[in-house]
């Protein structure tokens, strides 16, 4: 799967400028916003959305208690309170604001209250001349970093899930089984994907709303890649069609969609339903009949370069150690390289000439080598790539986790997120991580009618 237009901007004979004075100001001006939208918050314009806090007791007991209420933890809560269990979800953050709502204040979500502002290490690779260093956004309030992403949905490649079952031999994890999970939680609004051949691998009365970009420019850019002999298709989400295409939105009316405000607020009125926010999980109870185990909480789509998570501290509060390990492996620098070396050939086509599209320097730490070339790209892919949302692998499946979920080792004790799977997707994660949810529950509800509700052999 290649970009969509969304990814690429006009430049219409203007210089880009890096200067200081610049920066500053833009700094300046994004947390004037924040600031701004933080007082909007207080107005809890989107607090109808969710239930009231529950009045929470010593020795309450609930059949599941949901830590996050994140893109996973929504579903999974949801589908077993639709199944009549009772359910208690533990949010750490509050409810998501304006800045989430509208997708054009994206750019002020990252370090705002609702991201838990992570920051990564500092190595010898990535983000060179970030002087403030860089982090994923991860979103820290109810609906998790389906607030704060770029809403691109989209599903990874098959063979992503055909890995899966490689390393667990579980055929449940396979493609063509996995895909009934996407179905059931898309909705798409778009009847030229609908009524295409690619039509069968979309759902339409799902959930989450999605529709797809049809503004003019992005024809104009398709037709600019049409003109340089790529491949234009209508979709390359729903079969793993390479080609481009106009990019998938989890956007409905204007306003971003997450799996929080799709599947949560049907059942206020549901009793088996129980919600706390500002509150976190800092310590998992074990009898002497459990093991202990320590468990923390354009892009290259299948990198080589491998990351770490660590615990900072023994402090649940102090921010974990990320070591990204972004370009660690000189192979996807290599590849990101060959990707702007294919756009950029679009700068030359009819369209690209009647638009002035230009690409200009704005490394500084590049300036010495010549601009255009393999090794300026290389030099200025270092200088400038920040870290994004699309990390997995730390509470791998086959390795942490089994194939229903529970934490090897470990009674009564599942992990339901992006951390289970087992390499990165090729493509945005939060319709991958919806699927998982929906076949997490599954499984959960069945393994309660068998008897299976505790999981946790070695």
């Amino acid at each position: 799967m290649k970009s969509s237009c969304g990814r690429f901007r006009k430049v219409q004979n203007r210089a880009m400028s890096t200067s200081t004075s610049r920066t500053s100001a833009q700094i300046s001006y994004i947390k004037q916003m924040q600031v701004a939208l933080a007082a909007f918050a207080l107005l809890n314009l989107n607090g109808s959305l969710y239930k009231k806090d529950a009045n929470i007791q010593d020795r309450d007991t609930f059949d599941y208690l949901v830590v996050g209420g994140g893109t996973a933890g929504a579903v999974v809560a949801a589908r077993l309170v639709e199944a009549n269990f009772s359910v208690l979800i533990i949010e750490a953050g509050g409810n998501p604001g304006v800045e989430s709502h509208y997708p054009g204040f994206v750019t002020y979500v990252k370090n705002s209250r609702i991201d838990w502002n992570f920051t990564t290490e500092p190595d010898d690779f990535f983000g060179q001349c970030l002087k403030e260093g860089s982090g994923p956004s991860t979103g820290k309030a109810i609906g998790g970093s389906g607030n704060t992403n770029y809403m691109l949905y989209s599903r990874g490649n098959p063979r992503d899930y055909e890995k899966i079952y490689e390393i667990t031999e579980d055929s449940t994890w396979k493609w063509e089984n996995m895909l009934k999970y996407f179905l059931r939680s898309e909705r798409l609004d778009d009847e030229e994907v609908l009524s295409s051949a690619f039509g069968e691998y979309h759902g339409s009365n799902g959930t989450i709303g999605v529709t797809k970009d049809n503004r003019e420019i992005c024809d104009e850019y398709l037709r600019a890649f049409e003109e340089v002999g790529e491949d234009v298709v209508v979709d390359n989400i729903g079969a793993g069609i390479l080609g481009y295409s106009s990019g998938l939105y989890h956007i409905v009316d204007g306003h971003r969609t997450t799996s929080s405000e799709s599947y949560l607020p049907p059942l206020n009125d549901n009793p088996n339903l129980y919600l706390t926010r500002h509150s976190t999980a800092t310590k998992i109870l074990f009898d002497d009949n459990n093991n202990a185990v320590l468990w923390s909480n354009i892009n290259v789509l299948y990198p080589k370069s491998r990351g770490e998570i660590r615990l900072r501290s023994l402090d649940p509060e102090d921010q974990p150690i990320i070591e990204t390990g972004y370009f660690s492996d000189d192979q996807d620098l290599e590849d990101v390289v060959d990707a702007v070396l294919d756009l950029i050939k679009i700068e030359s086509t009819p369209f690209g000439q009647d638009n002035a599209l230009e690409f200009l320097p704005v490394a500084e730490m590049c300036r010495g080598i010549e601009f255009g070339t393999r090794e300026y790209w290389r030099c200025h892919l270092l200088c400038v790539t920040v870290a994004t949302w699309r990390d997995a692998g730390t509470c791998a499946i086959g390795d942490v986790v089994d194939t229903h979920l529970f934490v090897i080792g470990v009674k009564r004790l599942r992990v339901v997120d992006a951390s289970v799977f087992p390499n990165a997707l090729g493509g945005a994660i939060l319709a991958p991580t919806v699927a998982l949810a929906e076949k997490a529950a599954e499984i959960i509800i069945a393994d309660r009618k068998n008897h299976n509700m505790c999981g946790g052999k070695k």
